[in-house]
């Protein structure tokens, strides 16, 4: 009688070690990430120099470890805000006033991006590089135009662009939550900084300098 109670208690801690350990295997399988290839994507807002911007960036990584990896992220911001003084000090000028300008930065920065550490399916991150940007900023003035002595005046509008290409420093963190083996979701926090040239006194579009910006956004990858 003892002996099949024995046995009974015996078949039930077997099955209970064996289902923990299916368990744990399925946990663990679903929260580590085995692929060494990851496309991801980001859409939020630029903050700082050029006010508060619709931002974007896609990325494509490999992790040649699971702990280190190398990422490539093509970054876009839009409508950014900066201002053309028409007479900046020391200049002494009969008509003066500012005029909105509108810009847009592009990126391409490689990272490092490290890994430290893992909570079930939870991924913490920290990424720095140094890449290259284009910067573009348009304003509008009013060109005049006179006519014959009986014409009237017209006033035609003037588009003016600037292009400036300047070294990127980006810096961030972030972390992500897998939703399914290959798919996670997250919030990326990123610091770009622009070298571009300071301001010149016949175009005194501010600011200038270093463009320091904050990205903060939604972030999404793919495993493959």
């Amino acid at each position: 009688m003892r002996s099949g109670r024995s046995r009974g208690a015996r078949a039930r801690l077997v099955s209970a070690c064996v289902f923990a350990l299916v368990t744990a295997s399925s946990a663990w399988a679903q929260g580590s990430r085995t692929s060494h290839g990851r496309a991801s994507g980001t859409a939020g807002a630029s903050l700082g120099d050029g006010g508060i911007a619709p931002s974007f960036g896609l990325a494509l990584s490999y992790w040649p470890t699971r702990r280190v990896g190398i990422e490539f992220e093509l970054a876009y911001s839009r409508n950014l805000e900066f201002t053309l003084d028409l007479c900046p000090a020391p200049l002494v000028c009969i008509l003066g006033g500012q005029l909105p300008v509108k810009g847009r930065t592009l990126s391409l920065v490689p990272h490092l991006v490290l890994e430290p550490t893992t909570w079930e399916r939870v991924h913490p991150y920290a990424v720095g590089g140094v890449g290259m940007a284009h910067l573009r900023q348009r304003y509008t003035v009013g060109s005049v135009g006179v006519g014959g002595q009986d014409a009237d005046t017209l006033v035609v509008p003037a588009e003016f662009t600037r292009s400036k290409r300047a070294l990127a420093l980006s810096v961030g963190a972030g972390v992500e939550v897998q939703v399914t083996r290959r798919f996670a979701l997250g919030v990326d926090i990123r610091s770009r900084h622009l070298f571009d040239e300071e301001a010149r006194l016949d175009r005194f579009i501010v600011p200038a300098g270093t463009l320091n910006t904050l990205r903060v956004g939604s972030h999404a990858s793919w495993q493959f």
